[in-house]
């Protein structure tokens, strides 16, 4: 116990001795410091100020894309629209590659300096896809921050703003292509189904031409110029059953008319059934134009601010750690030398 005891005194005495050898060289400390404040301070005021713009996105709402949806819905080939089935073609134009490379030649090189412009392409597009950067909310899968960073604020916020503009109006082409797409189909498939009941209704009547014309055959043979006088009770009846292999008992005369009608006929189109609305149909979606400014792909959560602030240099962060830097520099250079001139008088630390 009396050793340990010994040991710790002896620890202490060498620690207070050394704090006092240092404190002794207190001047190199704080010139030290200094030095690292003052290249502290002149990166922070020297340095290339960096201002960040911020975009918050949100899908639209049902009533956004309410225009998209005349016409759609009513068959599997023009399924509606939803909210997120739009915003999700937004967003993969807004982070297309595509539209990074269109962006970056002609809305981002363009307001560069000249001595900018001088470095080689690839590196500036490195340089452009670090200043572009999407931030998917781990909360809320839907919710995107784009951000965009310039060496002015004004800058900052115009890029952000033009590329915004840039993604949706070519989002919004795309997304009429498909809707124009479905309309074609839509108003093909209604021509065809035209078409067929045309033909269907022509086809009906000349079978109708040809069993008339046999019942016209048997009604000549037996001599039946009109339909047989029957009972009250039994005309009902016996009238409905004219028709198929008793169509001969309307008699000569009004088979030859119907005969004489049928194939004067000209148009068909008023025995094909719904013609009047499919042909309606297919008016509609042969002239359906949506206007682009009828719907929105995407909602701005907030505004688009110009930053007052910038994002890095941070000034009183970098003096701050300049000063602690300095300061534990400073010391350590301070031990160094504490060290050296006891190794180099051989005296120990404790006399």
């Amino acid at each position: 116990m009396a050793e340990e005891h010994q040991l710790r005194s002896e620890a202490g005495l060498y620690f207070g001795v050394l704090v006092e050898r240092v404190w002794e060289q207190k001047m190199l400390v704080l010139l030290v410091t200094g030095l690292f404040v003052l290249a502290g301070a002149a990166y922070a005021l020297l340095a290339a100020p960096v201002y960040e713009a911020k975009a918050y996105l949100q899908k639209p709402s049902i009533a956004d894309v309410a225009a998209l949806n005349q016409g759609r819905g009513a068959s599997d080939l023009v399924p509606r629209l939803t909210a997120k089935n739009v915003y999700d073609a937004f967003l993969g134009t807004l982070q297309s590659e595509q539209l990074r490379r269109d962006f970056f030649v002609h809305g981002y090189l363009p307001r560069l300096a000249e001595q900018e412009r001088q470095e080689g392409r690839e590196e500036l597009y490195a340089q452009f896809v670090r200043q572009f950067v999407f931030v998917v909310d781990r909360q809320d899968a839907g919710r995107l921050l784009m951000t965009v960073q310039a060496d002015e604020p004004q800058k900052a916020v115009q890029w952000l703003t033009d590329y915004l503009a840039q993604a949706q109006k070519q989002a919004k082409k795309e997304i009429l292509e498909d809707v124009r797409s479905g309309a074609a189909a839509m108003a093909a498939s209604l021509a065809r189904s035209i078409s067929e009941g045309r033909e269907n209704a022509r086809k009906e009547r000349e079978d109708e031409i040809a069993r008339l014309g046999e019942a016209l055959k048997v009604a000549e043979s037996v001599g039946l110029q009109k339909p047989p006088m029957i009972g009250t009770g039994l005309s009902a009846e016996v009238s409905s059953g004219m028709t198929g292999t008793l169509s001969y008992l309307r008699g000569v005369t009004a088979l030859r008319a119907e005969l004489e009608n049928l194939r004067s006929r000209k148009s068909d189109d008023p025995f094909v059934p719904k013609l009047r609305q499919m042909q309606a149909g297919m008016a509609f979606y042969q002239g359906l134009e949506v206007d682009p400014s009828a719907f929105q792909i995407y909602r701005l959560d907030g505004l688009v601010e110009e930053p007052v602030t910038p994002l890095k240099p941070r000034k009183a962060l970098i003096i701050v750690l300049s000063l602690i830097g300095g300061l534990l520099v400073g010391m350590i250079v301070a031990l160094l030398r504490v060290f050296a001139r006891l190794t180099k008088g051989g005296v120990s630390v404790k006399s």
